[in-house]
């Protein structure tokens, strides 16, 4: 008979006890990957350091645009007078950390939405904090121009939905292009107005997927 009722408790107590440790293991998870998420955004953050360190010369592209005219001019004149061909190796170098910017754009923004649908409200708040970053910096008028399908067109690198959502948090922001960079002789022709049409409209009809080259 006692054998009996532990066996009838064992059985009643089993489905709870696994609904429990389900329930445990899921916030552990969660708790988990909210970790792995704020060390892998750090950890991005630190390249850029590096970058910022290992080469100066890219400085100007990882400034808030309020820090930009400023910056743009110190690379100059630390740059001087180069040849066309250390120009070329500049540009190069440029476009390859406007691209790596964009890719951490990108990948913070699936990690939302990995986030939201598997309720991780924590992670979700952290991954949309981050993006607050990503919407003062993108604002930088040389990556401004980067993006731009008229002009540096690395949009086209980017997703569908990417695009989509760069298109939807820019919209409205005053934003400015700046189609020089600060390995040319020439000075800077001031900031142009970036016209809202251009968010939404893709390359032009019969145009190279090539971006043309900035001086």
């Amino acid at each position: 008979m006692l054998t009996e009722v532990v066996g009838d408790i064992a059985q009643a107590l089993a489905l709870p006890i696994a609904v429990l440790a389900l329930v445990v293991a899921l916030v552990v998870q969660r708790r988990s990957a909210h970790s792995a998420t704020i060390q892998s955004v750090y950890q991005a953050f630190g390249q850029l350091t590096t970058l910022r360190i290992e080469h100066w010369e890219t400085a100007h592209l990882l400034e808030m645009p309020e820090n930009y005219v400023v910056q743009f001019e110190a690379v100059r004149r630390a740059v001087g007078r180069v040849s066309v061909k250390e120009q070329e190796r500049l540009l190069l170098l440029e476009r390859a950390v406007a691209v790596r910017i964009f890719e951490m754009f990108e990948q913070n923004f699936y990690e939302q939405i990995q986030a939201r649908r598997a309720g991780e409200k924590q992670r979700l708040l952290f991954l949309q904090e981050v993006e607050g970053f990503f919407l003062r910096l993108l604002q930088n008028p040389r990556l401004v121009w980067y993006w731009d399908p008229q002009n540096g067109n690395l949009c086209q690198y980017a997703e569908k939905e990417t695009r989509a959502h760069y298109d939807k948090i820019m919209a409205g922001l005053p934003l400015r292009s700046d189609a020089e960079s600060p390995y040319s002789d020439r000075r800077p022709r001031g900031l142009r107005a970036v016209p809202l049409r251009w968010r939404k409209a893709g390359p032009r009809p019969g145009a190279s997927r090539r971006p043309p080259r900035s001086a």
